[in-house]
């Protein structure tokens, strides 16, 4: 019998941004597709029903032509404080908290159900993402 190692995965960054504009920017698919892949590459958003029990695929279109499909659904929606999403049965979550101080905020997002193998390249691959979303929310993306 085979068993997969998991791992969970917190990150944290402050941007100077609302709570607000940081939790639309996970929610309006306009947005997210802009900031949501370390290629660089839009998202392609098939459907997006953003409210909790709501499912969302799209694709995270790689450099090498792979579409890389990914779906899941919304488990939580606290506006402008907590979201968590991912796989329907759980085995796969991502937590975001926003955490407001004098008009910034820091974002929390922990990762559960992460293979042990995955932890680096998720990291290096969400910091990448938080940089994009930081220009996109200067208005410089």
């Amino acid at each position: 019998m085979t068993t997969t190692q998991t791992n969970t995965l917190t990150l944290e960054r402050t941007f100077d941004a609302t709570k607000e504009e940081l939790y639309n920017a996970w929610i309006d698919p306009d947005v997210y597709q802009q900031w949501m892949n370390p290629a660089g590459i839009d998202l392609v958003v098939h459907e997006w029903d953003a409210r909790e029990g709501g499912r969302v695929a799209f694709d995270m279109p790689q450099p090498d032509g792979n579409k890389n499909p990914q779906s899941g659904m919304f488990h939580v929606l606290d506006p402008h404080d907590r979201i968590v999403t991912g796989e329907a049965d759980k085995s796969f979550l991502i937590e975001v908290d926003f955490i407001g101080v004098n008009g910034r905020t820091t974002m929390r997002v922990t990762i559960t159900g992460l293979p042990a193998e995955h932890r680096e390249p998720a990291t290096q691959g969400w910091n990448v993402c938080f940089d994009q979303l930081e220009a996109l929310l200067a208005g410089v993306a």
